[in-house]
């Protein structure tokens, strides 16, 4: 099957342009199906390193499938104008929101960060960094359903315009190189909701606590020394939902991965996050959102009762 071209689709809605690409919402000719296209720009589809590192990512991205990703189709070209295709999404940008006057609470804030942090690990699992986490790649519906948008867009210009200046180019796939990149989606969303914290302005009393562990959090994680930065963006997933349980627990470094031997149970990590690198990997079933920071509330709960449950058989087996 041959890659599409813009001459297959009707377009309904072109989106704000910016200088490397323009989005548009668009339905297929053939069948009427609605996409998200984004057009790369003459320059950027004609330079030979953005071909190259948007050909590379082409596979993984096919592959990401997840809840708060923005879902890639494939690839097309027009007249040697490169297009990426993504399924229809109506959910504005984050920035799109905060011109529009909506201010999130900390909690609210916790709930986006959850979500991302979600599809960060998907994406790190299979070897693949974002690269430009901010508020206009993050998509959020009114429910706060996440959507993160433009995988790789930044890294590919970056590529493009190393090639233009000359530069020798640096291969993307090292150990070292991938680390660097995970670490710099973690970094970028940690300033992402430090914006949303301060745009809030002052929190309701009810929100205080909370907002000020999450500052707090949000400070640990920019800082330079690794040692209160979250390694990976399961543990700053792990740090989020605990601070929701306890806004006192910013303090500390509070996941930890115990996985005991001979456990037959999935886990909750294994649930929310799917295979590690390496397995394979299948196609994320439709259905609601990709776990909620919420539910964390409801775990010293179901603690209390597993307790109340093993004294009362205790108590029966003694008599």
């Amino acid at each position: 099957m041959t890659d599409p071209t813009l001459a297959d689709y009707n377009i309904q809605h072109p989106l704000p342009p910016t200088p490397h690409w323009q989005q548009l919402d668009a339905r297929r000719v053939a069948d009427g199906v609605p996409e998200r296209l984004t057009v790369f720009s003459s320059e950027l589809s004609c330079n030979p390193e953005f071909r190259r590192a948007l050909k590379t990512d082409r596979t993984m991205l096919l592959m990401l499938q997840h809840q708060s990703v923005l879902r890639v189709l494939g690839t097309g070209e027009s007249d040697g104008t490169l297009f990426l295709r993504n399924e229809a999404c109506d959910s504005p940008s984050l920035l799109q929101q905060i011109r529009n006057g909506r201010r999130f609470s900390a909690e609210d804030i916790i709930e986006i960060g959850w979500q991302v942090c979600s599809a960060l690990q998907r994406a790190h699992n299979l070897g693949l960094s974002h690269g430009r986490i901010t508020a206009d790649t993050v998509l959020c519906s009114e429910t706060l359903q996440v959507t993160l948008a433009d995988f790789g867009f930044s890294r590919w210009l970056e590529a493009a315009e190393r090639h233009n200046s000359g530069s020798s180019t640096v291969a993307a796939s090292g150990p070292g190189m991938l680390r660097q990149q995970f670490e710099r989606d973690l970094a970028d969303l940690a300033m992402l909701l430090q914006q949303l914290l301060q745009d809030a302005g002052d929190p309701a009393v009810s929100d205080a606590a909370t907002s000020v562990g999450l500052q707090r959090l949000l400070g640990r994680c920019l800082e330079s020394s690794p040692d209160h930065r979250p390694l990976t963006a399961r543990e700053f997933q792990g740090r989020l939902g605990e601070l929701l349980i306890d806004p006192g627990t910013a303090n500390m470094p509070v996941f930890v991965d115990r996985d005991s031997p001979g456990k037959a149970k999935r886990s909750i990590v294994e649930d929310l996050f799917g295979p590690a690198t390496g397995t394979a990997m299948k196609p994320a079933p439709a259905g609601p959102s990709a776990g909620s920071a919420s539910r964390m509330q409801i775990l010293p709960l179901l603690v209390a009762v597993a307790v109340l449950v093993i004294l009362t058989l205790l108590a029966v087996l003694l008599r």
